[in-house]
Order: structure tokens, then sequence, then C-alpha cells
């Protein structure tokens, strides 16, 4: 079906409209100031949407940032857009296939920014707000006229499946909807005496006790659990720099460090954004110490709290294993976030639209061998 899509794409320079509404922190100015310190340039676009099937005109906003990798082609990345509920409401007819709008949707709107980014960009990536199941089967996915094409990045950039809590429902029934174990836990912390700081912002990054800062602590626990669990982490300068822009007065992000001790022991730390009504769990480090303490439970309870105090609606666990798989080196993971209740969200993960198939296919080959590399090879080495 063609729905006739009309989009017209023009840049955004200077302060973005009051109308612009990022739905994720990725989508926010913020993240695009602090992608630009790791050689990420951002672009704002307005889109103009119009079409048979929509009840009106829609002029939509989002972010695109791009990378030039040995200074010959550049990757464009579109995080957490475009989403489902720019369309909430707008559709003036149903019935129709999801998959084949969103796909012509993200098409369009490929070859309407494309004049506007760099010559060498290869590729336009995204990780769109959408659910998987309005993609089954159709990827890959092409348009009548249009040379481009919809494909399925070999790995996914940001968690496609996750949990997220409804905090409209208040605290208690909160509390109430969690599995009995978990409850049991969070007590458990609190008899025990664990005790949970929040640092917001700049506090964070301030020398709280001898020479250490909360930030800190928290990146030592973090190193421990890279190693524990065999995960990749970035340096302790990308985090400092993550609360030093997202904490600028003009952000509008709420970043927050949490850390759970006891008497003089680190146990866990975790960090946190809330912005534009939704709370986001980013990073959690917890060492060897008092685990049967459960400072893990306490620190995500009093995340909770404060985000409903914060008036956040929804608490995002960002990311769990795609399915409850006994099997999978992440299903402790799962177990835990799951254990909190909240509804299980599973979206259609990355998509590429290549621009140059020769670069596009050189870049899609390194990457699944680097992808082989860090989660199969480099495994099974340290196994043995």
């Amino acid at each position: 079906m063609d729905f006739g899509l009309n989009i017209k794409a023009e840049p955004v320079s200077g302060p973005l409209p009051e109308s612009f509404s990022a739905g994720s922190f990725l989508q926010a100015p913020f993240w695009a100031e602090f992608k630009g310190k790791y050689g990420w340039k951002s672009f704002f676009f307005k889109l103009e949407v119009s079409s048979a099937v929509l009840k009106r005109p829609l002029a939509l906003y989002f972010l695109v940032l791009v990378r030039k990798f040995l200074k010959c082609f550049s990757l464009a990345y579109i995080p957490m857009a475009p989403a489902s509920v720019w369309f909430s409401g707008c559709f003036a007819t149903d019935g129709f296939s999801a998959a084949d709008f969103f796909s012509e949707f993200i098409l369009k709107a490929a070859v309407a920014v494309k004049p506007f980014l760099p010559r060498d960009t290869f590729c336009i990536r995204l990780d769109p707000d959408i659910d998987r199941d309005v993609f089954p089967g159709k990827i890959p996915a092409t348009i009548p006229g249009q040379p481009l094409k919809l494909l399925k990045a070999p790995s996914d950039i940001q968690p496609p499946d996750t949990v997220i809590l409804n905090l409209e429902q208040g605290p208690d029934s909160v509390f109430s909807g969690m599995k009995p174990k978990w409850r049991y836990n969070i007590r458990l912390a609190g008899k025990k005496g664990v005790e949970v700081l929040c640092f917001r912002g700049h506090e964070a990054l301030e020398t709280k006790s001898g020479d250490s800062s909360p930030l800190d602590i928290f990146y030592r626990l973090y190193e421990e659990t890279a190693e524990r669990d065999g995960i990749s982490i970035h340096g302790k300068n990308y985090y400092r720099s993550l609360f030093e822009v997202a904490s600028a007065g003009h952000s509008g992000a709420d970043i927050r460090l949490y850390a759970a001790r006891h008497e003089n022991d680190n146990l866990a730390s975790i960090i946190t954004v809330f912005y534009k009504g939704t709370a986001v769990y980013l990073y959690g480090a917890s060492g060897g110490k008092k685990r049967a303490f459960m400072p893990a439970y306490a620190l995500q309870w009093q995340a909770i709290q404060d985000a409903y105090s914060s008036g956040c609606c929804a608490y995002d666990f960002y990311g769990i294993p795609p399915a409850e798989d006994e099997k999978h080196p992440m299903h402790g993971l799962y177990r835990f976030k799951t254990g909190f209740g909240g509804e299980i969200i599973h979206r259609a993960g990355s998509l590429d639209v290549p621009l140059k198939n020769t670069w596009y296919t050189l870049y899609r080959l390194a990457e699944s061998l680097r992808a082989f590399w860090f989660k199969r090879a480099v495994k099974f080495l340290k196994r043995r």
C-alpha cells in the first residue's frame, strides 16, 4: 500500500522551538551536546509530514547524530526515533499495515534528510521507538519509486527489550505489584541497615570522603562488575562528562547517582536520569561485599520512589535479554528487573538505511566480525 506520504525536511539551527518534545533522553539537546564530546556531530531536523491516512499535517522534530570514520566516510544515527507516540490519535483511518506505514515513513524521511547530511554518509541507522510486533517478516522493506532499502542492522545499539514501570499508580501499588521475594529483599536491606544516598548532578563529582567522589566509588564498583560479568565499559571521564553536561541549568535533565552503603563499605551504586516524565536506569554497579544485604533492591526502590516524587510517570529499567531463558548469560538480569513488576517491552531494534552500498557492505562485515570477537571469542578465551 502506498500511503502517499509527503515528507519535507528542514534543518533547525539555534534554539529549538517550544513545540520540540523529545520523548526519550536520547533525543534531547543535552544528549547531543554530550555525544559531541566523543566525536558525534548533531543535526536537528523539522519534518513536515502529510498523508491521506493522517487527520492533519504533522510537524515533527528529531535529532540525527553523525560520526566520521577513517576520515573518509560517515555514519548517521537516529536514537529512539521515529516513535509510535508521534502518531497517536493522528490516523484518519485504520485497518492498514503499520509495518508498511512506518517503513515508508522511515525511507521517505531518510530521502528528505539525506541532502543535509555530509556527502560521505554511507548509512542512516536508527533505533525506532516502535514495537517489534509491528515489523515481523517485514524487513527488509522497500517502497515503489525509491532506491533505498530498510534493513535490520547486524547488532542493536540501544537495548530493544526493557521493562517499564507505570508510576502513575503510586508507590504503594508499585510495591504491591512486585514479586514477594522482591518486597522481602527491600525490607531486608532496611533491616540490615543498608543506607541509600542520592547525589544529584555535580554532587556526584564532588569529593565526599577521603579523596573519592561518589562517581569515583561508582566507577570502582563498575570495574568490578565489568570484570565479573564480562562486559565492556567506558573510561571514567565518559560518565563524568555525562554528569557535567546533564547538570547544566538549561538541559532539563535531572541525573542522579545512588549509592548503597553499610557502615564503611560501599556495596552498590546506580546512575539514573529523569527527563520529561520518564526515569531511566542507565548504569548499575555492585561489589562482592555483603551481597546478602540486598543493596541492589534498596537502590532501585529508592530511585523508583524519587522518580514518582519528581513527577515521573514511568521508570524504565533499560535493557533485558529478549526472553526468560535460563541459558542466557544475562538471565539473572532478566529476573532482577522483571521482578519489580511493570510491562515488558520489545522494540524493533536497530534498523539501517544504506546510502552507499559498497561502504555499507564493508562496514556491516566489520561490525559482524567485531561482535563475534567480543561476544564469543573474548569470552571463550577468558573461560580458558
